[in-house]
């Protein structure tokens, strides 16, 4: 059974319009998990702007987004993101009850050799379009084209 999402905001900004109801109170659940601890231990330890860290946080969700729609194997869509796991990674009890809570598994982060990254990199670009309607961001900037600087967090580029 299938649910039309029916007020004007989707969760991490999907373009999707039918989810069942598991999947949109997950995708919810997700987007309202506060992991704002991560992101302030980004900018303190690697040195990235708040904004910066904030919206690498957004796309992180987004890319664990992915998977509670029944995406495996992606590569993971920028550095942004995997400094985002691996930091959230070291609140191990933290980052347990975030998959239980809000994702509903556990998402192993499982690095991937080269070959595989290609297939999953070209794999994420065609998810990430049409859950998203856009391609995945890169240093927090529409991967789509160099002029634009918008930030993703709008799900929107120019």
């Amino acid at each position: 059974m299938r649910t039309h999402i029916r007020d004007k905001r989707a969760p991490l900004g999907i373009a999707l319009t039918s989810l069942t109801p598991t999947q949109l109170a997950r995708l919810r659940a997700l987007e309202r998990y506060d992991i704002s601890f991560v992101a302030k231990r980004l900018a303190r330890e690697k040195g990235m702007s708040a904004v910066s860290a904030e919206s690498a946080v957004l796309e992180f969700k987004r890319y664990i987004g992915l998977a509670v729609l029944g995406y495996r194997g992606l590569a993971v869509p920028s550095q942004e993101v995997d400094e985002v796991w691996h930091a959230f990674l070291l609140f191990t009890r933290e980052y347990e009850a975030f998959c239980r809570n809000a994702v509903g598994f556990f998402v192993h982060h499982v690095p991937s050799a080269s070959d595989r990254k290609l297939s999953g990199s070209a794999r994420l670009a065609e998810a990430y379009g049409r859950v998203f309607g856009f391609a995945p961001s890169k240093g927090g900037h529409c991967a789509t084209c160099t002029s634009c600087r918008a930030s993703l967090s709008a799900g929107t580029c120019h």
